[in-house]
């Protein structure tokens, strides 16, 4: 059901008419739906998500749950503030090379106010999350293989939940699949701020274009516009709108 909803926020009408994969990360599953001639052909789903990884990043960094997800999400933000020029006094000294490349490889946790974890480099960090990755693809491909739709998507795979903006996810799923992938992004809805728009509420807003769709809520040019309803639909928007932004920090 997750799966179908966030397809319809995420897939272009051309992908599902030549053959796509979307993969949904959620928490404790991922999704995944086959769509052929713009009909879903396979759905199915597999016991590990965004969960696990979180749970792989608290164990390895030996921080909580809470600032493992925190990590999980910003991890860009955290790489930005961590990148730091090398010293450069006394540069044939080896003491200081060592130092530099430690400075240069540690991830600066206190940028997200995390100061109690283990010092951690980019690479062990990749690790962890690759691993898991690798395995949710490979589960993937199990069931693709079983389904007998694995040589039947031209248009690849996309991806979405919040697990999809983890940086190089599209390159380790090409990998393990051999099929090129993307992030899909919700589109559609208009009017919403920058935290509710992305991958991670592809469902919530896959949910609300099929609501728009079937109440017949008088929007022109297939976009949904929650700063613009009025009519039958309002109570439905408002209810919606009002989710989102209990969802907000």
């Amino acid at each position: 059901f997750g799966g179908w909803a966030s397809a319809i926020a995420v897939l272009t009408p051309t992908e599902k008419e030549l053959g796509v994969l979307m993969i949904d990360i959620g928490g404790g599953t991922t999704d995944i739906v086959t769509f052929m001639e713009d009909a879903i052909t396979y759905s199915g789903s597999i016991p590990v998500g965004g969960a696990n990884i979180t749970s792989d990043i608290a164990i390895g960094l030996r921080v909580s749950i809470e600032n493992a997800e925190k990590i999980k999400l910003n991890i860009e933000k955290v790489r930005k503030a961590s990148k730091k020029e090398d010293p450069k006094d006394e540069k044939n000294d080896k003491e200081d090379k060592k130092t530099a490349k430690k400075t240069k490889n540690t991830l600066d946790l206190s940028v997200l106010n995390i100061t109690d974890a283990d010092d951690v480099t980019d690479e062990f960090f990749d690790k962890i999350v690759e691993a898991r990755l690798r395995e949710i693809f490979r589960l993937v491909k199990a069931q693709l293989e079983q389904s007998g739709y694995e040589w039947r998507l031209p248009a690849g795979i996309v991806m979405t939940g919040s697990t999809a903006l983890i940086p190089g996810i599209a390159k380790v799923a090409q990998q393990e699949l051999a099929i090129p992938a993307r992030v899909g992004y919700p589109q559609g809805v208009i009017g919403l701020v920058d935290e509710i728009a992305g991958p991670g509420f592809a469902t919530t807003q896959g949910l609300l274009l099929y609501g728009d769709t079937n109440y017949e809520s008088g929007q022109e040019g297939g976009r949904f516009n929650v700063g613009n309803v009025g009519g039958i639909g309002q109570g439905m928007v408002g209810k919606v709108t009002g989710f989102f932004k209990n969802l907000m920090p």
